[in-house]
C-alpha cells in the first residue's frame, strides 16, 4: 500500500527517484510485503481507478507492524508525515511497541548517529513545500516502547540492543 501510495503519481518531482531507490535496494534494504488493506485498495481501484488512499498507508502499515512486532520482543520504528504526529491522529490505531516519528526527529537522529551530515540542511530544502513546522521533532511511544525513546537513534545504527 505504502510503495503504492509513494509511486501513484510517477510525474511529481523526486517519486521516480525513491521509486527507484526501493526497488534498487528490495529486497535486503527495503522490504515491501503484501496486506489486506492493500488487497481491499485494489479491489475498490478496479471499480473506482481515481479512488484515494486517504489512511490506507497507516493501516497497512499497522497491519504489518502488528504481525511483525506479535512476540513483544522488539521495537518498531514508524515515520510519519509531521503533521500527523503532532496532531496525534494515528496513535489510537497504532500496535504495541511501536515509536512513530516525525520526519524532523528522525533526521536529527540520523545526524546525532554519523549517518547524515546534516538535517538542518534537509529540513531548510522542504520548508518553502512544507512550512517551518517541518523542523519540529516530535515522538510518540505506544505501550512497550516508552522504555526505548531515549535510545532509539542508537538502535537505528544499529548500536544499542533491541
Amino acid at each position: 500500500m505504502i510503495r503504492f501510495e509513494v509511486s501513484r503519481h510517477i510525474d511529481k518531482p523526486r517519486v521516480r527517484e525513491i521509486d527507484d531507490w526501493s526497488r534498487k535496494n528490495a529486497p535486503d534494504r527495503v522490504s515491501v510485503v503484501q496486506t489486506e488493506e492493500f488487497d481491499d485498495f485494489q479491489v475498490l481501484l478496479s471499480a473506482k481507478p481515481n479512488a484515494k488512499t486517504k489512511s490506507r498507508g497507516e493501516v497497512a502499515a499497522s497491519e504489518v507492524l502488528s504481525r511483525d512486532l506479535s512476540d513483544g520482543d522488539e521495537i518498531g520504528i514508524l515515520l510519519f508525515e509531521d503533521g500527523d504526529v503532532r496532531a496525534n491522529r494515528y496513535f489510537i490505531n497504532a500496535p504495541d511497541n511501536v515509536l512513530m516519528l516525525s520526519t524532523a526527529q528522525f533526521l536529527m537522529a540520523l545526524e546525532q548517529q554519523s549517518i547524515i551530515n546534516s538535517a538542518a540542511d534537509i529540513l531548510d530544502s522542504v520548508t518553502s513545500a512544507r512550512g517551518l513546522e517541518v523542523k519540529d521533532p516530535h515522538m510518540h511511544a505506544t505501550p512497550g516502547a516508552e522504555d526505548r525513546e531515549a535510545d532509539w537513534g542508537q538502535i537505528l545504527a544499529g548500536k544499542a540492543c533491541v
